[in-house]
């Protein structure tokens, strides 16, 4: 079993199992706002309304990476009204890869600037705003680290320098943060040792440090039991660095393992001045006795200076029924709680978010599609995740999202909001931008003050949901008004649509719906709306088709 930095028990907050979609979506990519208004008996979360925009189109070649590709930096991040995205831009094979930083202005997205395709790189850089008119890229190419500084809204071209010492090979993973006053923190993860640079207000140049040591490994072939893909945080002069171990396992090499590296344990580090005190490190959970596999996914400090872990963890390595989502948190240095969010296998991967008014929500991944649920004072789920209806493809065989993070931007993250993939062929995807916010409540449905006409207008669950060869919808309309129901894809285009009529008195009825469109030909598989409308009232139920 695994070993946590404290003897505290792990606690689960209870959520049932969905089935898994890996789909990729077939609809254009447009400019959407669908707001997903659902009834309010039977739902635990609050209705969200979500927008999705399209970034840009890319191609690669089928030996690069996937074109979105990281772990834990930051590559969205909002810099007053402009937001901006980090993306690989593959132009041959393997890792003849350049990138691109894409800014989202008055005229929607555009593609800003373009490193040169010279200088192999591995991942997208991290990408930070200071508040004072300037967006920060830090990336290594030929394992070179690099700060790229862009001026917020001008065509200008960036400034360049270079944090830390140049690396011999591609793989020193990097994160970066900055705090409320704009000063910058780079935290990069070479084999022997992990090193930041800090950039603080009136300081002439950067000035480096180290923030661990490796110890020597000598079952690994690389020599070193490195902690590497580093989430960074920067709260006043205090840093925070989340960490997750990254040995070559000799016994998967000599096995001939597609994937030869093993993750076994997680670290924080932790100083709470910056130059003035070393960094203290606490083991997060250790799964090396049992031969486990761990990941970290994300590291938040709320408004009241706490820290709060996303972790995940299987005690036996490529159990994926098994694999445990896991908040952390605690006062900074520790010590830590550990709750456990949802049943094993329910999520995978996931982030953090705390909302203008300071609450916190998980936003969680059921393989391609994205939920979100608030977070109750003991760290497990406070209601049932909401599922924000968009579906991410790629990379294997789920897609990844990343949010505008709170470490990423002097000015916070006052809205949830992101990027997210959708694989089109396995030369070419999409990069798409999400942001959601949490509908009032007195802007749901069913409101308990309604309408004579509107008490009678009833849409009820579909049955089965999800369906794979049919579902049937049961629903009830009142007297004397024209009704219709349709059933919507999540750009709000009809799929089906059925004109009901006028009735002399209430009826009810049930219409079945195949999963074909009104040609009768096969929808892609996904979420759909079915709508039902009378006069001036609406009722709305989500549907999940699987082919």
């Amino acid at each position: 079993m695994p070993s946590y930095s404290q003897p505290l028990p792990v606690r689960s907050s209870p959520s049932p199992r969905v089935r898994a979609m890996r789909t990729v979506p077939r609809c254009r990519a447009l400019l959407v706002t669908l707001a997903l208004v659902l009834s309010a008996a039977g739902q635990a979360g609050a209705a969200w309304n979500v927008t999705t925009e399209t970034i840009a189109r890319i191609t690669y070649g089928a030996t690069n990476n996937a074109a979105i590709w990281g772990y834990h930096q930051p590559i969205v991040v909002r810099s007053g009204q402009r937001v901006y995205c980090a993306l690989l831009e593959p132009h041959g094979e393997g890792m003849a890869q350049h990138w691109s930083l894409y800014e989202r202005g008055p005229e929607g997205w555009q593609r800003r600037w373009s490193s040169p395709q010279a200088g192999l790189l591995n991942q997208p850089p991290s990408i930070v705003a200071d508040g004072q008119g300037y967006v920060h890229a830090f990336a290594w190419p030929e394992g070179v680290f690099t700060r790229w500084r862009f001026a917020v809204g001008t065509p200008d071209e960036p400034r360049r320098d270079r944090p830390v010492s140049p690396y011999d090979d591609l793989y020193p993973y990097a994160g970066a943060a900055v705090n409320a006053a704009g000063e910058l923190l780079a935290v990069a993860s070479y084999w022997s040792q992990n090193l930041y640079s800090v950039q603080l207000s009136g300081a002439p140049r950067w000035q480096n440090g180290v923030v661990a040591y490796h110890p020597k490994r000598p079952d690994s072939p690389s020599g070193y039991d490195r902690q590497a893909y580093p989430f960074v945080a920067f709260h006043g002069r205090a840093a925070h660095v989340f960490t997750t171990q990254d040995i070559a396992d000799a016994e998967k090499i000599a096995a001939g393992a597609g994937f030869t590296y093993s993750f076994r344990n997680l670290h924080y580090f932790y100083t709470p001045e910056i130059l003035a005190q070393p960094f203290a490190r606490l083991l997060v959970i250790d799964v090396e006795p049992s031969r486990g596999c761990v990941h970290n996914d994300d590291l938040l400090i709320d408004r009241q200076g706490n820290v709060h872990l996303l972790y995940q963890y299987m005690v036996h390595e490529g159990d994926w029924s098994d694999v445990r989502t896991v908040h952390a948190f605690g006062p900074p240095g520790g010590p830590l709680q550990h709750v456990e969010l949802g049943a094993p296998g329910a999520f995978n991967s996931g982030r953090l978010w705390e909302d203008a008014d300071g609450r916190l929500y998980g936003v969680l991944p059921r393989y391609t599609t994205l939920h979100v649920a608030p977070l109750a004072a003991d760290g497990g789920l406070a209601a049932e995740p909401e599922n924000l209806g968009i579906e991410s493809t790629g990379w294997g065989y789920y897609g990844r999202f990343f949010l505008c993070a709170a470490r990423a931007s002097a000015e916070g993250a006052p809205w949830l909001e992101g990027m997210y993939s959708v694989q089109f062929s396995p030369t070419e995807s999409e990069a798409r931008y999400f942001r959601a916010e949490p509908v009032p409540p007195t802007a749901v449905t069913d409101p308990p003050a309604a309408t004579e006409s509107a008490a009678r207008l009833r849409l009820q669950a579909p049955r089965p949901n999800p369906f794979n060869e049919g579902t049937a919808l049961s629903f009830s309309v009142p007297a004397g008004i024209p009704a219709e129901l349709a059933i919507l894809d999540l750009l709000g285009r009809p799929v089906r649509r059925v004109r009901l009529g006028t009735t002399a008195a209430a009826a009810g009825g049930q219409y079945a719906w195949d999963g074909t469109d009104a040609a009768g030909r096969p929808v892609a598989s996904g979420v759909y709306v079915a709508r039902l409308v009378a006069g001036a009232e609406c009722r709305v139920q989500k549907v999940l088709y699987l082919r």
